[in-house]
């Protein structure tokens, strides 16, 4: 599945509207998409997007390895990766 930049916004709004309960929103919108959750500081790539929360990464698995991609028509899943609490 390409992303869309409607796409993007619309992740971006369930990331912010839904907190640690985003995955299953996610899950049901986007359901061709795998949805990978892991701790901020697990990822040392750059993130797509960053929220108060979480950063976002698109993965890219088409190839059968899984790849870290900035091109949202690439993604084949998410990883959400968040941050600790303060």
């Amino acid at each position: 599945m390409a992303l869309r930049a409607e796409d993007v916004t619309a992740i971006g709004a369930i990331l912010q509207a839904s907190g640690k309960g985003a995955a299953p929103a996610l899950r049901q919108t986007f359901p061709t998409l795998s949805v990978t959750q892991c701790d901020a500081g697990d990822m040392t790539e750059d993130a797509f997007a960053t929220y108060p929360e979480v950063e976002l990464y698109f993965i890219n698995t088409a190839d059968h390895c899984v790849v870290i991609t900035n091109e949202p028509s690439q993604a084949t899943g998410l990883i959400l990766a968040w941050k600790a609490a303060s």
